[in-house]
């Protein structure tokens, strides 16, 4: 979904563009890998409507 933002259950953005190559990247690439496994993300669209995650496996080329 786009035009909106992904949260976490304890509320920080979700990015799983970051960089992976550094300490930092991996750390937040991991969390928001695993709030998606989990389902316990949410997306917030711009015009305000909530809708709360599903798990979903970013690396399952099934669900792309």
């Amino acid at each position: 979904m786009k035009d909106g933002t992904y949260n976490t259950s304890d509320g920080a953005t979700m990015n799983l563009a970051q960089d992976p190559t550094t300490d930092a990247g991996f750390l937040e690439f991991i969390k928001s890998a695993q709030a998606s496994a989990n389902g316990t993300f949410s997306f917030t669209s711009n015009s305000g409507h909530t809708l709360y995650g599903r798990h979903l496996n970013i690396f399952d080329d099934d669900s792309v």
